[in-house]
């Protein structure tokens, strides 16, 4: 009897067991489920915590807590539970190491963890090289970070997996582009475009490669597509500037600089230095010395090395001190010389002989004095005022211009000064005396000075 009695307690004992593990505890669970479906988190957490000790700890109701808390935005309470899970590494088919993760890392975008976020992601992509969301979040987080070499690998990873992502797609084409692989941004925005119609930040991304590339009208039909988003005005008018200019579509090009150089007052990238550039070439060749000076200065001030701006703005701020010279930059040079030159030679008893305009900027004056009962002496005064470093092509014109013209002396002058290199060239010379004219000298000789 007694052992009959010990039977049915056991039996008793193991079927509420059976009963609680696979009616009482699925039941709790379920209701569980169906309150958070109800949005009634509250009872769903209170209910999960009676649920027993070693329950607790499965990975399915751990998962089944972190849902609770993120559902309330808990994201800290959210968080433990799902490193709980990565702790005891207790996985299951449906909550695996690889899903765990995925919702930590938007978890910590979600507090504002960048750098932790970025940890889970790299992570990820371990697990599953082939991860497009973690990919493309690496690739756009080190982009947001400026480290551009190493963005590129999983940028260009996700756009092969989905080349669907504007994001992704853009900062692929921008790291290219600062890499100057101009013809592969191209290629990428090309295969993302047919399905991107409103992708306006491609178009002027491809804008600029075009630019790079010197296709200049497919730049500008570029730019015009960029053109329909409002918030890239000035910067598209910058770089049809570019482009018109160097298609040598001058007029077009200063209109599009004056409509968008002035809203990057305190930007110094490559486009609106090189921008910049151009449009003081522009301004100067108009006589326009205060805007070209603006203009340069805007390079100067990036603290860049750039062409030969320091040389040009010292030369064009001793241009500013002499203001007899301005004539000679405010338009005609022809018409300057006869002007200015001319009745200031007059006074030192120079006539001009013979005139050779070289271009526009450039002219070789064959100057005759008399120096005696029919003794004359003949000489050439060589001119340069296109503000290059090196004039040394002009010397070697003025050389022979010179010796055919039977020549006892020549004087060059150039309004930025020559290199040394130049400047030994002139002291090989053994045919005629070449001697450098300074800002100085040649007032001197527009205000009669005899210097010569």
């Amino acid at each position: 009897m007694f052992l009959v009695i010990i039977i049915l307690i056991i039996s008793g004992i193991l079927g509420f067991i059976l009963i609680n593990e696979n009616i009482i505890i699925p039941g709790k669970v379920k209701r569980v489920k169906d309150f958070m479906q109800a949005g009634e988190y509250e009872k769903a957490f209170n209910l999960s915590q009676s649920l027993p000790k070693k329950m607790l700890s499965q990975p399915e109701v751990q998962y089944l807590i972190y849902e609770i808390h993120y559902a309330q935005q808990q994201y800290y309470m959210a968080l433990s539970h799902l490193n709980e899970i990565l702790k005891r590494q207790n996985y299951t088919n449906e909550i695996t190491e690889l899903l765990v993760r995925q919702k930590i890392a938007a978890l910590y975008e979600l507090m504002e963890k960048p750098k932790k976020a970025l940890e889970e992601y790299h992570t990820i992509v371990r697990l599953d090289p082939e991860n497009l969301e973690a990919n493309s979040k690496i690739g756009l987080k080190l982009y947001q970070m400026r480290n551009f070499g190493a963005a590129k690998d999983y940028l260009k990873k996700s756009f092969e997996l989905d080349n669907s992502n504007p994001n992704v797609n853009n900062a692929l084409a921008d790291v290219l582009y600062r890499n100057k692989h101009y013809e592969d941004a191209v290629n990428v925005i090309n295969s993302s475009l047919p399905n991107q119609k409103d992708n306006y930040k491609a178009y002027l991304l491809r804008g600029k490669c075009n630019l790079k590339l010197k296709k200049y009208e497919a730049c500008i039909k570029d730019m015009n597509e960029a053109a329909k988003d409002p918030g890239n005005a000035a910067i598209v008018n910058v770089i049809k500037g570019l482009a018109f200019y160097r298609h040598k579509e001058n007029e077009k090009a200063k209109e599009k600089f004056a409509a968008g150089l002035d809203k990057f007052t305190e930007d110094y990238s490559e486009i609106i230095l090189d921008a910049s550039y151009a449009y003081a070439e522009l301004l100067f060749a108009e006589g326009r010395i205060n805007e070209t000076v603006t203009n340069l200065n805007h390079i100067r001030n990036s603290g860049k090395v750039y062409l030969d701006v320091d040389t040009r703005l010292m030369a064009l701020n001793n241009l500013k001190k002499y203001k007899k010279l301005f004539p000679l930059f405010k338009g005609d040079l022809e018409k300057a010389v006869d002007n200015e030159l001319n009745s200031g030679l007059a006074t030192l008893g120079y006539t001009i002989n013979k005139k050779n305009i070289i271009n526009p900027k450039a002219v070789f004056l064959v100057l005759l004095k008399n120096i005696g009962t029919a003794n004359s002496f003949k000489t050439i005064l060589g001119l340069d005022l296109n503000l290059k470093q090196t004039a040394t092509d002009l010397i070697k014109k003025l050389t022979v211009y010179a010796e055919v013209e039977g020549l006892s002396s020549a004087m060059f002058f150039s309004f930025t000064g020559l290199s040394d290199d130049t400047e030994n060239y002139i002291k090989a010379l053994n045919s005629i005396e070449l001697s450098l004219l300074s800002l100085r000298q040649l007032e001197g000789i527009i205000s009669g000075e005899k210097i010569i």
